[in-house]
């Protein structure tokens, strides 16, 4: 099979699924999940490698995107700090939203399900799930702490030895460890899943076009005048196509993972 033929293949399952339903669902929950998944972020990951360093990491990546959105969810985290003294309101509030988080995770586990014709129902698979999502987190603060880890080690070898050409390594060493996360996730969330394989070659694709997608939304956001027409609004918008865009992305990933299963079996 051509990689034209498979890559269509993965384009029916994905539609035929209704994968685009799942991806509007995560991006309903994700924007009220991100400010407790940021704070718990900086919190743990903070307390290993430090506050101010996995702030930067945060803000250079939202600003790739938008740094409106940037902006826009590092008040909204400050916002909590500044009531940390009033335990109610922030605890409330805090709590309220980070079962968002599970939420976000749960119609992800859901839109996987669904494209891996997975039918997983009842209390006792709920909480399956509810466990799988917060050792997915747990995972993901692991990976934070890598990243911001090997770029410290990689901008100190460059400052000590001057080699330039280190620079683009920690753009792939990132990439690579995204597609890593990606197959984990894959296999974590889901009560069942393709193969490793499978996974991997679907994150690969996945995060490819993650990276070609984040540079035509930064593209589009930085040409039309969204923030101009709905104002305040505007920021929401742009953070609710970013992430409806990488949901879409991610399940079209899943669903490559799919067919490569199914030809790799049938071969």
């Amino acid at each position: 099979m051509s990689f034209i033929q498979f890559f269509w293949r993965a384009a029916k399952l994905w539609y035929h699924r209704e994968a685009d339903n799942y991806a509007a669902a995560l991006a309903y929950f994700t924007p009220f999940a991100l400010t407790p998944l940021i704070i718990f972020s900086i919190t743990i990951v903070g307390f290993i490698v430090g506050v101010e360093q996995v702030t930067s990491m945060l803000l250079r990546w939202g600003n790739a995107i938008d740094p409106g959105v940037t902006d826009l969810l590092y008040r909204s985290v400050q916002n909590f700090d500044k009531f940390e003294s009033l335990y109610y309101i922030p605890l409330i509030g805090l709590v309220f939203l980070s079962i968002m988080i599970f939420i976000a995770l749960n119609s992800l586990t859901v839109g996987l399900h669904k494209i891996w014709g997975i039918e997983a129902t009842g209390w006792n698979n709920f909480f399956k799930r509810l466990f799988r999502s917060t050792l997915f987190i747990i995972i993901f603060q692991a990976y934070l702490v890598f990243i911001i880890l090997f770029e410290d080690t990689l901008e100190f070898l460059i400052k000590v030895t001057d080699w330039q050409w280190l620079s683009p390594v920690g753009f792939v060493m990132m990439f690579l460890s995204t597609m890593l996360l990606l197959t984990v996730a894959y296999g974590l969330l889901a009560l069942k899943s393709p193969s490793f394989t499978g996974r991997f070659a679907g994150a690969a694709v996945a995060c490819l076009l993650l990276l070609f997608s984040r540079e035509l939304v930064a593209l589009h956001f930085s040409t039309a005048p969204v923030q101009s027409l709905f104002g305040a609004a505007g920021l929401l918008i742009s953070l609710l196509v970013w992430v409806y865009v990488s949901a879409v992305v991610i399940l079209y990933g899943a669903a490559c993972a799919k067919i490569y299963d199914g030809e790799t079996h049938d071969t």
